[in-house]
């Protein structure tokens, strides 16, 4: 396993965590200062401990930005000064953010970030008397971290958010609103992060017209990955696959841009119901169309019921990984 691998699996459990790349970067400044003052205070365990990390957190909003540091040219620095040290950190903020476009006037190139990047690991190895390679320091941090995560994330109970409306739109059905979720920013974002996670492994998130498009662009976002439409008939310009499929009541048809995905990437398909399964069923075919594998399937809210249930064996989505958020029995 290199160090790259061993960051993405510290970067599931820090969606886990609902952790942003702004929380991420506010960290770096925190542990840095940390560590200056373990070293003042002369405390070896305290400074060995925010050395590394401090380093993870910097190799995180890296990689979060684009940015693949190369390991061979991370070399530990003889000595290195605090107002250095701080300077190359001041450089290497003043770098990301430009990057991001974030409140900055500042021209960057990824390679000048990753030049700054790498100076910056190396004079921060300098400040411990660690042995251990990149890799050691994230497996390990990431033990720590997955032993944390329910001290870190936010608890929410989403179905407090989803309100039931008997009879709607006919009998007897018993609607599930997912409105109040949309009314608050905080639900919301809980929400996607709790799809992000499931998402992780992604190259594409697919939306399905309409209420897919107000969760799949935020959890694209998340994982720093295109979001593309698959959208009812006549909505997309240009060439396009289509499908038609059975509803309970008739059928329906969805399609997508013929180009909007590229061969072998894979995709995850999000809605925000999952019922009968028809829907999804068909976007998936749309995805393999295109070239495209299905990476999985993912609902806001789930139906459990034995009608539900069975039509969705009918239509074999169990040859999918298929996974929702909230479940209900009706």
């Amino acid at each position: 396993m290199s160090f790259i691998d061993a960051l993405q699996e510290y970067k599931q459990y820090e969606l886990l965590a609902h952790v942003e790349l702004d929380d991420v970067i506010i960290k770096v400044s925190q542990e840095l200062l940390e560590m200056l003052e373990a070293k003042a205070n002369n405390d070896l365990e305290e400074l060995e401990k925010e050395t590394a990390d401090t380093i993870v957190n910097i190799l995180s909003a890296s990689n979060e930005v684009g940015i693949a540091p190369n390991e061979e040219k991370i070399v530990k620095k003889s000595e290195v000064s605090d107002s250095a040290l701080l300077m190359t950190m001041k450089q290497w903020l003043q770098s990301v953010q430009a990057i991001r476009q974030r409140y900055s006037r500042d021209k960057v190139s990824r390679e000048e970030l990753t030049t700054v990047t790498e100076e910056f690991l190396s004079q921060i190895l300098s400040y411990g008397n660690t042995q251990k390679s990149l890799e050691e320091i994230l497996k390990h941090n990431t033990e720590k971290f997955s032993q944390r995560i329910e001290k870190y994330k936010p608890h929410i109970d989403l179905k407090s958010f989803i309100h039931e409306y008997p009879d709607f739109p006919k009998p007897p059905v018993l609607f599930k609103d997912i409105s109040p979720l949309l009314r608050s920013p905080e639900v919301m974002k809980y929400l996607c992060f709790e799809l992000a996670a499931k998402a992780k492994g992604a190259d594409v998130i697919a939306g399905l017209d309409a209420r897919g498009f107000l969760f799949g662009p935020k959890v694209a976002e998340l994982l720093n990955i295109p979001f593309v439409m698959i959208r009812k008939p006549g909505k997309l310009p240009g060439d396009t696959y289509q499908q038609t499929f059975e509803k309970e009541y008739g059928t329906d048809t969805i399609e997508i841009q013929s180009h909007a995905i590229e061969e072998g990437q894979k995709v995850v398909i999000i809605d925000d119901l999952l019922a009968t399964g028809g829907t999804v069923d068909a976007a998936a075919t749309l995805v393999e169309k295109s070239g495209g594998i299905v990476h999985k399937i993912l609902s806001v809210v789930q139906l459990d019921d034995e009608f539900c249930s069975s039509k969705r064996d009918e239509y074999d989505l169990a040859r999918y990984n298929v996974e929702s958020v909230l479940h209900y029995e009706r």
